[in-house]
């Protein structure tokens, strides 16, 4: 087995420990969100705000008010300003876990949580020459990241919720600091 894939093989056998461990009780939610994209710090300055949509996932072990998340993503901005002759379009594709804390179980539930993973990001700038034609250039980039939150959940039924959560981005990288705050709403479905 090659060294690299030591850390994924332990997460897969820690999933299976969580999932054999917890037959009494452990449940499982999944749900879809759209979202805004609302860059910040130096983002702010070279794009504007975005849009997107999530894929998450939850699991509660013990109770409810606990829970393992899983979300990823995929958020789409492009150049704030209206320069001629250029069009940049920004891509960012968190995959990141966490945990969530519900501060209560029965109609309206408020929330907080953080999660953490890799965050990919890509640059698509297209240049137009009327002299020399059409050239683009791609960036791409992964660092680490993190996000804390907080929301609400309304239970809409025994099996469906309907989710609104605020989440602060924050990109570790090199280069331009990379933040953005997201506004996501959605349905969420308890297996």
């Amino acid at each position: 087995m090659k060294r690299n894939s030591y850390p994924v093989f332990s997460l897969i056998m820690l999933a299976f420990v969580l999932l054999d461990s917890s037959r009494l009780y452990a449940q499982f939610r999944t749900g879809l969100q759209i979202s805004a994209l609302i860059p910040t710090g130096e983002l702010e300055a070279q794009t504007e705000v975005g849009y997107g949509g999530v894929f998450n996932a939850s699991y509660y072990p013990f109770t409810t008010d606990f829970e393992f998340t899983f979300s990823a993503s995929f958020f789409r901005a492009g150049l704030k300003e209206n320069l001629p002759d250029y069009d940049l379009d920004v891509d960012f594709i968190p995959v990141v876990v966490g945990v969530r804390y519900n501060f209560g179980d029965v109609n309206v539930i408020p929330f907080a949580g953080i999660e953490g993973g890799v965050y990919f990001s890509k640059y698509d700038l297209l240049i137009k020459s009327r002299l020399l034609g059409n050239s683009s250039t791609t960036t791409k980039d992964q660092g680490f990241g993190y996000a804390p939150y907080i929301g609400l959940r309304m239970n809409l039924s025994e099996a469906l919720d309907f989710e609104v959560t605020a989440k602060y981005n924050t990109v570790i990288t090199p280069y331009v600091g990379r933040g953005y705050v997201n506004i996501l709403s959605g349905i969420t479905s308890r297996l």
